[in-house]
């Protein structure tokens, strides 16, 4: 009974809480994605990014999960800048309840989801650099005006992708005079200016900005890895020197095992005791032959014959006959 209660109160072991971190921590990373099958894993088990299209634009969510995670909670920061309740200036999420309140027991893939929902039902307002992707690079499930439910997406306060708002109205052509027309045509640098000005091209160079870094980015990491990879090029070729020592000295003792067997086959021995069985009665019939000639006495008779070679020669006939009936322990 005592010691029943001492295993019941004993503490757990340290490796095995270290164990279980372990796979609580893979649990939630396999739920953020379960959840966005499409997330980017920067750094393995450390660093992902989501990227989730709110109206008309592009939102990026950097995940990173710190040494201690799921104990404490993980840092979600959002790419380009904007202005939201739940955003502070370091473009961090501070708002959300379901975040600030995380715990081993909380699923990740659950809050980063409460957080797109938050922001497809409250859009934020893209500041200073950050321009939405054009209306026809948005996925079709988002309407007509890349807009969830249809409302404009606002950079700095201006509507940038409302119904009507095309090129064309948005450069004013229609009050432009046919000679305005025709030097605009003419003048390849305004026309380059313009396009240049467009918000579409400017999301799109901000779009390009974005892939490059990220690559870079990915890059940077591949390269980190080069060091453990040679590593284990190393290793590896190692535990190939050593496969081949022990494949080499696998046959070198298959062959002797072989050699072995075949020396000691059933019919190598009893070949070798019917000889043996042959030398040991030729042996007693001499001794017999000198008894009968009278060249030895009858001690001498008695002890080489009967306790000696004769009975060397049953004892071999006897074994050579086992064996050639297949009887098991036969010595």
């Amino acid at each position: 009974m005592v010691e029943w209660f001492s295993s019941f109160w004993a503490k757990p072991n340290a490796s095995d809480n270290t164990n279980q971190l372990i796979q609580k921590r893979k649990d939630q990373i396999q739920s953020l994605k379960e959840g966005f099958p499409r997330a980017f894993e920067v750094r393995p088990d450390v660093e992902y990014h989501v990227a989730v299209n709110v109206g008309a634009a592009m939102i990026s969510l950097n995940i990173f999960l710190p040494q201690d995670f799921p104990q404490c909670k993980p840092t979600v920061n959002v790419s380009p800048r904007l202005s939201h309740p739940w955003v502070n200036q370091n473009m961090s999420i501070t708002g959300c309840h379901d975040l600030n309140q995380f715990s081993v027991h909380t699923s990740l893939g659950r809050v980063i989801q409460t957080i797109v929902n938050e922001f497809q039902r409250n859009p934020p307002l893209l500041l200073d650099h950050a321009y939405p992707m054009p209306s026809d690079a948005i996925p079709p499930s988002y309407g007509a005006t890349g807009a969830v439910g249809g409302a404009p997406v606002r950079d700095s306060g201006n509507v940038v992708n409302s119904p009507g708002n095309s090129i064309s109205s948005r450069l004013r052509l229609s009050e432009w005079s046919t000679a305005e027309l025709q030097e605009f045509l003419d003048n390849e640098d305004k026309i380059n200016q313009k396009i240049v000005e467009l918000d579409e091209y400017k999301g799109f160079q901000a779009t390009k900005s974005g892939l490059c870094e990220g690559n870079e980015a990915l890059a940077r990491y591949n390269l980190s890895l080069e060091p453990s990879i040679q590593q284990e090029k190393r290793n590896l070729r190692e535990k190939l020197a050593q496969l081949q020592q022990l494949v080499s000295n696998y046959d070198s003792m298959k062959e002797h095992v072989d050699t072995l067997s075949s020396a000691y086959s059933r019919q190598t021995i009893s070949d070798h005791l019917q000889v043996a069985a042959l030398e040991a009665e030729e042996e007693s019939d001499k001794i017999a032959q000198n008894f009968v000639d009278r060249k030895i006495d009858v001690e001498s008779f008695i002890q080489n014959f009967t306790d000696s070679k004769r009975k060397l020669y049953h004892l071999r006939r006897t074994k050579e006959e086992r064996l050639n009936n297949n009887t098991p322990h036969f010595f």
